[in-house]
């Protein structure tokens, strides 16, 4: 039976059994499951036998006048997650991570344009990570026109998408194009359905920025050596944390592909690291030198949570699945080591691949090489990184110095 048409109580039972295959704590079903009989009796008296996110909503708001107000009770938080977890496996058919924030419910239109679009976007074989993007952008909207008093998709006007474009002000190009991207999508999939009679993807303007290589960030050689010498080794996380960012220092990965390997991406015969990319779905083969490989190992005997997961890297807390975020495991060793956040130089996994590209251009490999290593489509995409090699933009300036005064 699909997610989506079961009965309350039917629902209930295959949430508390996905909990428990994700090794959730005994109190914290205990206290799910106390809040899911109350919502159950609540919605039979109302006659409903099924989920609703509205009267989800209606329950939160009679009993702590949510989300106009925030309560900080931790029972009341843990109440309002309890039913977030059901409207989550309701709409997804799985249990979503929220890192702690409290996610607003959704009006049962908006809802059910979730699942038309996310439909939409399988249907065109988008990969996962595209589809949860376009979801997360999406639900920004909604929320969004929530706050605007909107909660069906044909009260949609150009000027509620102006208003929420005009708040993307300061936002990256790269961020601000995705943005822009997943709202043409998403209102073409309405328009293509037949759940709006107009095509409001062509009110989805183009934001313009001034044309220019961005120069990529990158950290010295000792920079990267006290980063590393701060992880303490000792335990199960540190020694995750090492082989991690040692990984993506040697091969310069991507985020999403180091967070996405699998044990079988592994070929410990001949030492490399085979795997298809997250971005450009090309295969990359990449060697695994000795020190690294003896990273990984000692990770995987000493530090891996015992998991049936096929991922590589592991989250250290219950649910023990994929990790989904890199970013902060950066930012929480540069302040250990003492290492300046400059505002003008990127910290998160990313930038260790750019220091990568900068030690090679460096030693003098070629482009086309970088290129491969890196995993990028074509050589334009490695071009920026020329910005950074500063030996050679010297040396290019003493060129031009010595042309200029031989004419």
């Amino acid at each position: 039976m699909a997610h989506n048409q079961m009965k309350l109580n039917e629902l209930i039972h295959a949430v508390s059994s996905e909990c428990e295959s994700l090794k959730y704590e005994k109190e914290t079903l205990e206290n799910f499951n106390d809040t899911w009989q109350a919502f159950k009796s609540y919605s039979e008296n109302k006659q409903e036998l099924f989920y609703k996110e509205q009267i989800a909503a209606q329950f939160l708001k009679e009993l702590f006048d949510y989300p106009e107000r925030i309560p900080n009770s931790r029972i009341a938080r843990a109440m309002i997650r309890a039913l977030r977890v059901l409207g989550d496996y309701h709409i997804f058919g799985r249990l979503l991570t929220h890192n702690g924030k409290l996610q607003p419910f959704m009006s049962e239109d908006f809802r059910q344009a979730i699942l038309s679009f996310t439909d939409h976007c399988k249907k065109r074989n988008n990969a996962d990570q595209t589809i949860q993007r376009r979801i997360r952008v999406i639900h920004k909207f909604f929320e969004h026109l929530t706050g605007s008093g909107v909660d069906a998709c044909n009260d949609i006007t150009p000027q509620h998408i102006s208003s929420f474009v005009t708040g993307l002000a300061g936002y990256s190009k790269k961020t601000s194009d995705q943005y822009l991207e997943s709202l043409r999508v998403f209102f073409k999939s309405l328009y293509f359905s037949g759940q709006r009679k107009d095509d409001l993807s062509k009110s989805v303007p183009t934001l313009y920025y001034p044309k220019q290589d961005r120069i990529p960030s990158v950290w010295s050689a000792n920079d990267i050596e006290q980063l590393l010498s701060v992880i303490d080794r000792g335990n199960p996380k540190g020694k995750r944390d090492y082989a991690l960012i040692f990984l993506v220092t040697q091969l310069g990965l991507r985020t999403s592909d180091v967070l996405n390997l699998k044990l079988e991406n592994i070929n410990w015969s001949e030492s490399r690291i085979e795997f298809v990319q997250q971005k450009t779905g090309i295969s990359v083969n990449l060697p695994i030198v000795e020190d690294l490989g003896m990273a990984i190992i000692d990770y995987l005997k000493y530090g891996r949570p015992k998991s049936n997961e096929p991922y590589l890297f592991l989250k250290h807390i219950q649910p023990f699945d994929r990790m989904k975020n890199g970013h902060y495991l950066i930012t929480q060793y540069l302040v250990k080591a003492g290492i300046p956040l400059k505002t003008a130089k990127h910290h998160g996994l990313h930038s260790l691949r750019h220091t990568l590209a900068s030690r090679l251009l460096e030693q003098d490999v070629p482009l086309e090489i970088i290129s491969s290593i890196l995993g990028h489509t074509t050589v334009e995409s490695t071009k920026p990184y020329l910005h950074i090699d500063i030996e050679n933009l010297r040396k290019c300036a003493l060129v031009s110095r010595e042309v200029a005064e031989n004419e």
